[in-house]
């Protein structure tokens, strides 16, 4: 579980760990540049039903790492968690391991666009507990 500053969350942390599979967004999943690629992967495909629980359980349950931000979408200001994330944490992971991302200064946000980066170097740091 991960909090989710800015677009490069994903790809910094799927780099990292091996065997592991990824909540995304709905949306994504009807781009047509990633669409492909999600359904090589057999990302789940965040959902509004019992799908989306039963999946991750299922993946969590097989000993796969399972990537969810538990804020379902990109961290604003403050952090606010759904509570789904941590009924699947609860039912079916064996470890739990929390992630902290620092992006400073804040790029690539919600609600930005892409172009607008910011003058200064972004520094980005990972912290698990």
């Amino acid at each position: 579980m991960a909090n989710h500053p800015s677009l490069l969350d994903v790809v910094f942390i799927l780099s990292k760990v091996r065997r592991i599979n990824c909540v995304v967004k709905s949306d994504l999943a009807k781009n047509i540049f990633l669409s492909p690629a999600i359904k090589a992967a057999n990302y789940i495909v965040n959902s509004e039903d019992e799908e989306l629980l039963n999946k991750s359980l299922s993946v969590l349950k097989s000993d796969d790492s399972l990537l969810i931000f538990p804020e379902g979408t990109r961290t604003k200001d403050s952090i606010s968690f759904h509570k789904a994330p941590f009924y699947m944490a609860i039912h079916g992971a064996k470890i739990l391991t929390p992630i902290f991302i620092d992006m400073n200064p804040r790029s690539l946000q919600k609600g930005v666009k892409w172009y607008k980066t910011p003058k200064s170097k972004i520094k980005y740091q990972t912290q698990q507990s």
